[in-house]
């Protein structure tokens, strides 16, 4: 039996996730060459992939935990761990989150194009074309960018990207009304998951505390927002004062070949124990 220990990363993106490029087919062998006991993949308000990746890192000998990134009105995420990936509630947060982002994609994509930016007349046939690559279509103007310097529209993604930045300055998105990040919480437990704060602000407890009598497991201590030795000490200790679950993860959006575990973000494997337990103690079942 594999020994209970060594590093996990439980928040990474892949390709399911608009402004990421691992490919799901690279995680699994990418977690073995890391090292890596335990992973989450957390996309954005996607739960796309968990369920074929889930069969992979059985075969390859990977504890995978089927998670989850949710958008909320506060601009907080709140992660979500060991959720029932095919629940109805679950699903109809990520779909109506994902059908605003490529609204808003759409939109920045014209207002682009309006302004004077290289690209095909039909922006919508570009758009399907573009996501027709990606499972299940989520993709950003980064995407966008590699698509028009592969087709001669600039002379790299660099400078697509650069050029929408110019352009687009002073876009004023279309409204967005996500749900509160206290009913992110209770979707997450709802799909019987256990839901954590992504990301805090160093010593920001009093967001964290808002969310306590909605249901909240744990904190996401050791995050990019807060790598100074102090602040994950802040973190520790208030988790182990409260009871809530300490995790960590590297938050990586970039290439496979760039997933570094080195980071003091990246937690041991007493963080999925502490999310067992919650799971444990909240739903009454074990993980």
């Amino acid at each position: 039996m594999k020994p209970l220990e060594g590093k996990v990363d439980l928040h990474f993106h892949t390709e399911c996730s608009g402004d990421s490029y691992m490919p799901l087919y690279a995680i699994i062998p990418a977690a073995l060459r890391l090292g890596l006991a335990a992973i989450a993949k957390t996309d954005h308000d996607s739960i796309t992939g968990c369920s074929w990746l889930a069969e992979q890192a059985l075969a390859g000998g990977v504890e995978f935990i089927s998670a989850v990134e949710l958008s909320t009105a506060e601009h907080w995420h709140v992660l979500g761990y060991y959720v029932d990936t095919e629940n109805p509630g679950l699903l109809a947060y990520t779909e109506t989150e994902k059908a605003y982002g490529r609204r808003l994609l759409r939109a920045n994509v014209a207002a682009w194009k309006d302004a004077g930016g290289a690209m095909p007349n039909d922006i919508d046939g570009m758009l399907a074309f573009v996501r027709s690559f990606r499972p299940g279509g989520e993709i950003s103007l980064k995407q966008v960018a590699d698509f028009l310097a592969s087709r001669g529209f600039y002379p790299d993604a660099h400078s697509a990207v650069e050029d929408a930045g110019e352009k687009l300055k002073g876009f004023v998105p279309p409204p967005n009304t996500p749900p509160p990040a206290s009913e992110a919480v209770k979707t997450v437990l709802n799909a019987g998951g256990v839901a954590v704060f992504a990301h805090p602000h160093p010593r920001r407890a009093d967001d964290v505390e808002r969310l306590l009598d909605a249901g909240l497991a744990g904190v996401e201590g050791l995050n990019v927002k807060a790598l100074a030795p102090e602040h994950q000490d802040f973190w520790r200790t208030y988790c182990s004062a409260s009871g809530l679950a300490l995790t960590g993860g590297t938050d990586h959006h970039g290439m496979v070949e760039y997933w570094n575990v080195s980071y003091s973000t990246v937690a041991d494997y007493s963080a999925v124990q502490g999310l067992k337990d919650a799971v444990r103690r909240i739903h009454g079942r074990k993980v």
